[in-house]
């Protein structure tokens, strides 16, 4: 038997500012500087650029973990690439592998 733990990845702003425990401002003022590492996350950042914007929340929790060293250029250079797995293990989202014994 498997068990799947897993949210969603895309979420809107305000189902967003729910889980965090934000203000939409707040959040929106955070996508702003994640403008900036679109390099870093690709084009999968957003879903839906036009009307109720979906982000990508684990490029977000990256985001928010290694943020102080985002803005820092120098600090920048030696952050881990992005690993959407490290997120999701951090989350508690894993799979568990449940083995029953033949006897």
């Amino acid at each position: 038997m498997t068990i799947i733990f897993e949210d969603p990845v895309y979420m809107s702003v305000a189902d967003m500012a729910k889980k965090y425990g934000q203000s939409r401002s707040n959040i929106y003022r955070i996508l702003s500087e994640m403008g900036d590492q679109r390099k870093r996350y690709g084009e999968g950042l957003f879903l839906n650029e036009v009307g109720d914007k979906l982000v990508n929340t684990l490029a977000y929790e990256d985001y928010l973990i290694y943020r102080g060293r985002l803005i820092d250029r120098n600090l920048a250079r030696h952050v881990p690439p992005y690993d959407p797995v490290k997120i999701r293990r951090a989350r508690g989202e894993y799979q568990i592998q449940l083995v029953k014994e033949v006897m």
